[in-house]
């Protein structure tokens, strides 16, 4: 999402009597290091969100997707899995793409109807399941595009649709929504509301597989014009959305972690962080996320793929000070893994009332891709938590100074501990169980 620059091809001829307001943006300066101007900005962001009760309650997702089913669902296998997500005490189950077609559905996206393949007992049936179980229900669109093998695109005439040189854009084998049409704001809404009343959908899980760059030449100043022209009508269509269904929740992916700006996250109250499939990988991005985006709204998986007691905490530890987003191979594991994400889930039910005004301090800095070790911290007067990664070595020692006196230090999780510590002149020094592997500390704050 390119601004009003020559580098996004724009110009706007204005006539007379005419004006133009370019885009919002924020700067200030902080006394102090990273810790005191990510504050800052966090609490920035935060006055500027759409209010919203989900990001007060902070409601744990599971989404069925990422080490998970990978985008082929079924009946069958849904159910399974719904059960799975309900035992582990998440509040919102997502179904993810692949819902809508039998076979291979990349480029055929856009009608947004069941396939009834893959559901033949009909999808409404597989929400009634997952209410019975005490979940919420969603799903995954990708609202803002048609596939190139989508019926309906063919149909359909090209003002519809991000023009260039008389061409249809295709990017990522998708044809780009153009937004400034008032006739595709409206065939968009119809789908939405369509699916909220025909299953009672809660969330939406809405990707963006596409780079969009410059905007439509079609009817436009200019291609960045209508670019922008483009996601101001988008963002106006969001804010009518959320008229119409107040409690409704959207997931702002953008494949994996992009747009993630707050012309989007001022009206969403969840974001995705990444694509990545590696757990360890991952810790890289939990562990300076929060100086993107407010911890909330940071939906972090968290996907055990191996049934094993530390790589499960390490998932969970990825997550637990942002909003954790559940997933993996929650089928295939044992009771022992599965009380311990279950524990881990708990954990951050019972200290999320906190989070939410919270503030991110990072005592080792921004991590870099490579580091042997990790540490990200949230703080409040009272009490601050830490999650502390050894990705080599099992060892890291995490100056606390910046928190002042600290009077007391507990791993909060897992309960059991399985970790030496001491806290030496400000210096949090940590002993792992294990090389790779992650803890969740309690800090109690003298006043």
């Amino acid at each position: 999402m390119l601004g009003p620059s020559d580098d996004s091809a724009w110009w706007k001829n204005l006539k007379p009597g005419q004006s133009f307001t370019t885009v919002p943006a924020a700067f200030g300066c902080a006394a102090g290091g990273i810790d005191e101007a990510v504050g800052q900005l966090t609490e920035y962001r935060r006055r500027i969100r759409r209010p919203n009760d989900d990001d007060r309650q902070l409601n744990v997702v599971f989404n069925d997707y990422m080490n998970c089913l990978f985008g082929d669902p079924t009946d069958e296998k849904e159910r399974m899995i719904i059960d799975r997500a309900a035992a582990l005490g998440c509040e919102y189950y997502c179904l993810d793409c692949g819902w809508y077609d039998a076979g291979p559905w990349w480029n055929k996206v856009g009608e947004w109807k069941e396939s009834p393949e893959r559901f033949p007992n009909g999808l409404k049936s597989v929400y009634e399941y997952a209410r019975s179980k005490g979940l919420r229900m969603g799903m995954w669109l990708e609202i803002e595009v048609m596939g190139t093998a989508c019926a309906l695109a063919e149909h359909l005439p090209d003002d519809w649709f991000v023009m260039n040189h008389g061409h249809r854009r295709v990017e990522n084998k998708r044809y780009l929504l153009d937004f400034r049409n008032p006739q595709v704001r409206k065939y968009c809404s119809g789908v939405v509301d369509r699916l909220i009343e025909e299953y009672g959908c809660e969330f939406f899980k809405i990707d963006y597989n596409c780079t969009t760059g410059r905007g439509s030449d079609l009817n436009s100043d200019s291609p960045g014009d209508a670019m922008l022209e483009h996601c101001r009508a988008l963002h106006q269509w969001i804010r009518e959305v959320y008229e119409r269904h107040p409690g409704l929740v959207i997931e702002n992916c953008g494949s994996g972690a992009q747009r993630m700006d707050y012309g989007m996250l001022a009206l969403h109250s969840l974001q995705s962080t990444s694509d990545q499939t590696d757990a360890v990988s991952n810790a890289y991005i939990a562990a300076s996320v929060a100086s993107a985006v407010t911890p909330e709204q940071a939906g972090m998986w968290v996907y055990p793929y191996e049934d094993d007691r530390e790589h499960v905490i390490f998932n969970m530890v990825n997550g637990i000070l942002l909003r954790p987003y559940v997933s993996g191979i929650v089928w295939n594991m044992s009771d022992a893994s599965m009380e311990i994400f279950r524990e881990g889930i708990s954990t951050y039910k019972a200290i999320r009332g906190e989070l939410k005004d919270m503030l991110p301090f990072f005592p080792l800095g921004f991590g870099r891709v490579g580091d042997d070790r990790l540490a990200y911290g949230v703080k409040g007067r009272e009490r601050a938590y830490l999650s502390v990664f050894t990705i080599r070595g099992g060892a890291a020692e995490i100056p606390l100074h910046s928190l002042g006196a600290i009077e007391k230090v507990k791993v909060l999780y897992p309960s059991s501990g399985d970790c030496a510590f001491t806290l030496d002149e400000g210096v949090l020094k940590v002993r792992m169980p294990a090389e790779t592997c992650a803890r969740l500390f309690e800090l109690t704050l003298r006043p």
